[in-house]
């Protein structure tokens, strides 16, 4: 029996959108209480991460600079989670006493109390880090999700992006 030309036809179209083979899934890294998916071209350090430490990822392939510098066009994930305080914005603004720039918003994440905070930190003379943290509650623990890259990297708008879909697509445990 040969087939249809339209069953036929209709079958490759759907190869071609991808619908009739199942697109591998991105990977996904845990530690601290916390499993995100890998962002695309992002690497994490999963040892550091199964030895306990944090999830620690970067988009970069060179290496940081002299004094731990990001390299141009770098960036970095991180995430770990401690206790949760009792007063989330007190314990944000403790945190990162000394930073310039200081905003702090609530901007729950999938339904849980989180804050969301934007600062800069001059990382050596002439070189500043733009970063954004969010603090989610959940239970007894505070997760807390930091991106950091070089202040006025081109890409700024594109790393936020990824960063917002890491931290609303998180499986916080």
């Amino acid at each position: 029996m040969k087939p249809d030309a339209a069953v036929l036809a209709a079958l490759i179209a759907l190869c071609g959108e991808g619908i009739l083979f199942a697109q591998p899934a991105a990977p996904r890294i845990e530690g601290r209480g916390v499993s995100v998916r890998v962002p695309a071209g992002w690497k994490c350090n999963e040892r550091l991460a199964a030895a306990g430490g944090p999830i620690s990822c970067t988009n970069s392939a060179e290496p940081y600079a002299n004094g731990g510098l990001l390299p141009p066009g770098g960036a970095e994930i991180e995430i770990t989670s401690v206790a949760r305080p009792v007063v989330l914005d007190a314990y944000a603004r403790a945190e990162l006493k000394g930073v310039r720039d200081l905003k702090l918003t609530e901007s729950p994440v999938s339904g849980k109390p989180a804050l969301k905070t934007t600062y800069t930190d001059e990382t050596a003379p002439g070189v500043s880090t733009s970063n954004m943290v969010y603090y989610v509650a959940e239970g007894n623990r505070l997760y807390k999700f930091y991106l950091s890259y070089r202040t006025g990297n081109t890409q700024e708008r594109s790393l936020i992006q990824v960063f917002d879909t890491v931290v609303r697509e998180a499986v916080l445990k």
